[in-house]
């Protein structure tokens, strides 16, 4: 019986994809997987018990940190070093990365680094952290959680966001399932938009979701410069994101170039050191993104990260390395049966 649950349970990881992270470290030679995270958030707080998107807690964070253990895990730039320098990697390798710049990094991950003597890499957007914009995706979840969908005129949204009725359910409800399909939704389409379209499309959603009310943006908080400067000399590296979190899928290269070159040039001047990786804003148009390598060297870069998961080998375009998204909402679980199987070393 016992054989039977464990078969049962190894099966639910491999399926999720975490139990690759020993599975294929180990069958596929010398490889860096680079994990991806965003926001972390207390456990039980408000914050995480009302979130309609998954969120990692500081519990679900230590977790992943524990299941990790026994593997080498070094921060991304002395792995892209070791690879430039010996043409690959020593051994296995895992590279923990953050994106965006947000509070929680600082208020729970940032402990639990430390505690664990774990390296990270922090990508920043500049604006957001200099207080000239919030992340469009939570205004909009915000949005989305002080609205009324049984009022809602359905056609103008699904007008608005380009879809047809046949490509999603004709209305959605205020049950907190349907809210996260919804905010799903409608982030999976507008993170594609050219930035201009993006702004004008959830303005539009704005008017018709609160009409003439407004949305509290104060608990969206972002780090502060003093934050970043205190981890930079404990083991946590930052690395640019553009200042505006800009789409350069619709970027020309001029531009492209003017945003990444002040990003770096001010998170170098913050933390009195070099910023030596960077993180394409959404992460999606791995194509797209070889057009940038040229201007990345040219600025300085050693590395570039895309938000496509796999897993980086020696030959692997240090300009497009792949990352994995950990699942926050069954990390705690597949820790604990990452343990229980003996998959942690």
């Amino acid at each position: 019986m016992k054989s039977f649950i464990n078969d049962i349970v190894k099966r639910l990881i491999t399926s999720c994809g975490f139990y690759h992270i020993k599975y294929l470290i180990k069958s596929r030679g010398k490889t860096l997987l680079i994990l991806m995270y965003h926001d972390v958030v207390e456990e039980g707080s408000t914050q995480h018990k009302q979130s309609l998107v998954n969120r990692d807690t500081n519990k679900t964070f230590e977790a992943n940190l524990k299941a990790l253990k026994g593997f080498r895990i070094l921060s991304l730039e002395d792995a892209v070093a070791e690879i430039r320098q010996e043409n690959e990697l020593i051994d296995d390798t895992i590279a923990i990365t953050f994106d965006d710049g947000y509070r929680g990094v600082y208020d729970y991950a940032y402990p639990l680094l430390r505690e664990y003597n774990i390296p990270a890499t922090v990508f920043l957007t500049n604006d957001w952290i200099n207080g000239k914009m919030v992340p469009w995706w939570e205004e909009l979840e915000l949005l989305v959680k002080q609205t009324d969908f049984g009022s809602i005129s359905w056609e103008n949204i699904y007008r608005i966001l380009n879809i047809t009725s046949n490509e999603t359910p004709i209305r959605f409800d205020n049950s907190i399932k349907s809210k996260k399909k919804f905010i799903q939704l409608a982030r999976s389409i507008l993170m594609k938009l050219c930035d201009d379209d993006r702004t004008g499309a959830i303005l539009k959603i704005k008017e018709i979701f609160l009409e003439d009310q407004n949305v509290n943006l104060d608990d969206i908080k972002a780090l502060s410069w003093d934050q970043i400067i205190e981890m930079s000399g404990n083991n946590i590296f930052f690395g640019a994101h553009t200042c505006s979190h800009l789409n350069l899928s619709f970027t020309d290269l001029t531009t492209a170039e003017e945003e990444i070159v002040t990003s770096k040039s001010e998170i170098e001047c913050k933390i009195n050191g070099p910023v030596k990786g960077f993180a394409y804003p959404y992460g999606y148009d791995y194509e797209g993104y070889n057009k940038f390598r040229p201007i990345l060297g040219k600025i300085g870069f050693d590395y570039a990260v895309t938000a496509y998961a796999g897993y980086n080998y020696k030959d692997t375009d240090l300009y497009r390395l792949y990352r994995s998204a950990m699942p926050p909402s069954e990390s705690v679980a597949i820790a604990r049966r990452l343990y229980y199987l003996g998959l942690s070393t």
